[in-house]
């Protein structure tokens, strides 16, 4: 019977769900213009979860998926946000961000890494206005430290054995 309780036990704290939420990190961008017909600008874009911090580690996140959750850049008096993208992504290696692109409909803007760091480029197609200089990007809201609440199966471990002291108990009053 203790064989059985016990296998329960583990069965069922193997099964409860694990509370891991991610929690969305927002990143402010500042466009430095170094050439071109029109001044730099500014922006903000938002991942769902903060990307990896292990040396080499690729973490990208798609407008497709939803990973890329928001992004609003302000260049030549215009905006532009994930409402009015083709396919946008965010890129990271080893948690700082290496590529940032953002496919529009009548005008292109894009944040690549290059051997002098980030840059930005960006042509109206409309107006024929061009710029291109370097991003400087900053964590606005950076993630959480781990939470110190119990998650689920903690408590139900906790819980599983609690009882399992309380039949041991009672048994041997019984007894």
């Amino acid at each position: 019977m203790r064989l059985f309780l016990s296998a329960v036990t583990l069965g069922l704290a193997a099964l409860l769900p694990v509370a891991a939420h991610a929690t969305p990190v927002i990143y402010t961008l500042n466009l430095a213009s170094v050439g071109g017909n029109i001044a730099g600008g500014s922006g903000f874009f938002a991942v769902d979860a903060a990307p990896s911090t292990i040396p080499g580690a690729v973490s990208t996140y798609l407008q497709n998926d939803g990973s890329l959750s928001a992004l609003g850049i302000l260049i030549d008096h215009q905006s532009f946000t994930l409402a009015n993208a083709g396919s946008s992504f965010a890129q990271f290696t080893s948690g700082a961000l290496t590529n940032l692109n953002y496919f529009g409909f009548t005008s292109d803007f894009s944040v690549t890494l290059s051997s002098t760091g980030l840059v930005y480029s960006f042509s109206n197609a409309l107006n024929g206005d061009t710029s291109f200089g370097n991003v400087s990007a900053a964590a606005l809201i950076s993630p959480p430290s781990p939470s110190t609440v119990p998650e689920p199966s903690t408590l139900a471990l906790f819980g599983s054995g609690t009882l399992g002291l309380v039949g041991l108990i009672r048994r041997r009053f019984t007894a």
